[in-house]
C-alpha cells in the first residue's frame, strides 16, 4: 500500500494542477463570423459580427442576419432574445436591446449581458409577417 501512495499523490497533484486549463464543453458553439444556424421552419441566422470576439463576460454586441428558405432577407421581424445558463437555471438581469441593422434582414443585439463564466444558451425567437416564425439557440462558452 505504501508503495502506491506516492503514485496516487502525484496523480492527485497533477489533476489539481490541470484544473486551471481552458474549459471544454462539447455543447458550445465555435463562435466565428459566419456562424450559421438553420431553424426548424427554414429560416437561416448568420452571425455577421460580434464585439467582443469571441463573446466574453459582460456586455456583448452581436449583429445577425436572417434569411428565408429562398435566401431572401427577413426584414421587419420581431426578435425575442433570451440568454440563459442551462447548468445554473438562470438568465441575466439585463434585457438585450434589438435594433435594425444597416442592411435588409440585419439586426443588432445590444446589451447581450453574459455576466458570468460558463455555458450560455442564447435563444433567439423570430416573428415575421412575411416568413414563418423560427427559433435559434446559440451556445457561447464564456471563460472566467
Amino acid at each position: 500500500m505504501f508503495k502506491t501512495l506516492p503514485i496516487v499523490l502525484i496523480a492527485f497533484i497533477l489533476c489539481c494542477a490541470c484544473d486551471d486549463a481552458d474549459p471544454i464543453d462539447e455543447r458550445a458553439d465555435v463562435f466565428a463570423i459566419g456562424l450559421e444556424k438553420i431553424g426548424d421552419n427554414g429560416l437561416t441566422l448568420t452571425l455577421a459580427s460580434m464585439d467582443p470576439a469571441p463573446p466574453q463576460k459582460g456586455d456583448n454586441i452581436w449583429t445577425i442576419s436572417l434569411k428565408d428558405a429562398a435566401g431572401n432577407p427577413v426584414s421587419n421581424a420581431t426578435l425575442d432574445v433570451n440568454p440563459r445558463m442551462p447548468d445554473h437555471g438562470h438568465g441575466t438581469p439585463v434585457i438585450p436591446e434589438i435594433e435594425a441593422g444597416t442592411e435588409d434582414g440585419q439586426y443588432i443585439i445590444n446589451k447581450l449581458n453574459l455576466w458570468m463564466p460558463g455555458l450560455w444558451e442564447v435563444t433567439i425567437g423570430v416573428e415575421s409577417e412575411n416568413s414563418p416564425s423560427d427559433t435559434f439557440v446559440l451556445r457561447p462558452l464564456i471563460e472566467g
